[in-house]
């Protein structure tokens, strides 16, 4: 079970690392991150409700990215763990 485990964690690394390093990947999120920050920037001081969604949605990018980053990092820890 302990192997199940440990190979599931290295696969979704893997999978993970592939996805970080994927430059359509990559641009995708640079572009949205762009768009929302572009959104904030230009909204009037009464598009609260706007602004607070593309905050959110900015944090989200980071989340998924920070996700796919703790994978990696997990199945490297898993490779080299004694």
């Amino acid at each position: 079970m302990l192997e199940t485990i440990k190979a599931r964690i290295l696969l979704r690394g893997t999978k993970a690392k592939t996805i970080i390093d994927d430059e359509t990947f990559q641009e995708a999120l640079k572009s949205v991150r762009q768009q929302y920050l572009d959104g904030f920037e230009n909204s009037r001081p009464k598009d609260s409700e706007d602004r607070e969604t593309a905050y959110m949605a900015i944090h989200l990018l980071k989340e998924v990215e920070d996700r796919l980053r703790t994978y990696i990092s997990n199945a490297l820890y898993e490779q080299n763990k004694p």
